[in-house]
């Protein structure tokens, strides 16, 4: 807060302080006007090295083979809604047939997400088996508990390949309380699956299969694919 006694002079001046700004990786320099600093030199990444940076710690995450994806042989209309998501609490599904490029979409999203946008959401993908190796891993670690309430606060979490390989009666149950947990805490999930919603709601008992469904739809836009 400023100080009321300042004089209108001082009061701007405070305001208007330029700022040398060095990137630390490399060692370009930029003046930038701001009020949250006293006048002096300070370290502060650059734009071209924040973009590499974040680059390159997208390609950490996502398999080389979705790295490369052309945008126009992607089907263009699911691909443009798809591109139209915004990070907020409600998620995103890409439902349809395998082979109609529903994952090279989705890590597009991502890629924009993480890179272009300059977000810093924490980030957590599982694919088709993924999750129910990560649990069963977890379960034998005897740190499942402490994992799963890692996984349910993480900002953004993808399953790709949602539902493809049926899970164990335990991996279904956790999975069930994560994404429960999820819609609860409007933190987004975004999935992929071949199957429709009553196909995966089969693959699951009796008892969570409809309620998980009714869950996605209401926390999640779904964009259709082969229609």
């Amino acid at each position: 807060m400023q100080n009321l006694n300042q004089s209108k002079d001082q009061r701007q001046s405070t305001v208007s302080n330029q700022v040398t700004l060095r990137c630390p990786y490399c060692g370009k320099e930029r003046t930038v006007t701001t009020d949250k600093y006293p006048p002096g030199s300070y370290a502060g990444e650059c734009s071209d090295c924040e973009r590499v940076r974040r680059e390159k710690h997208f390609l950490s995450l996502c398999p080389k083979l979705y790295q490369e994806s052309a945008p126009d042989r992607l089907p263009a209309s699911q691909l443009k809604e798809a591109m139209e998501w915004q990070y907020g609490p409600r998620g995103l599904i890409l439902s349809g047939e395998t082979g109609v490029g529903k994952s090279r979409i989705a890590w597009l999203l991502l890629r924009r997400i993480l890179v272009s946008d300059k977000r810093n959401p924490s980030f957590a993908w599982f694919d088709a088996v993924g999750f129910g190796h990560a649990i069963g891993k977890h379960y034998r670690d005897e740190d499942a508990e402490e994992w799963l309430e890692d996984t349910a606060k993480t900002e953004l979490l993808f399953f790709d390949d949602l539902g493809k390989l049926k899970l164990t009666e335990r991996a279904e149950t956790e999975l069930f309380g994560l994404i429960e947990r999820r819609c609860g805490a409007e933190l987004p999930i975004i999935a992929t699956t071949n199957d429709t919603g009553d196909s995966l709601a089969s693959r699951m008992t009796d008892n969570r299969g409809p309620a998980l469904i009714r869950r996605l739809r209401q926390f999640c836009q779904i964009i259709q694919f082969g229609q």
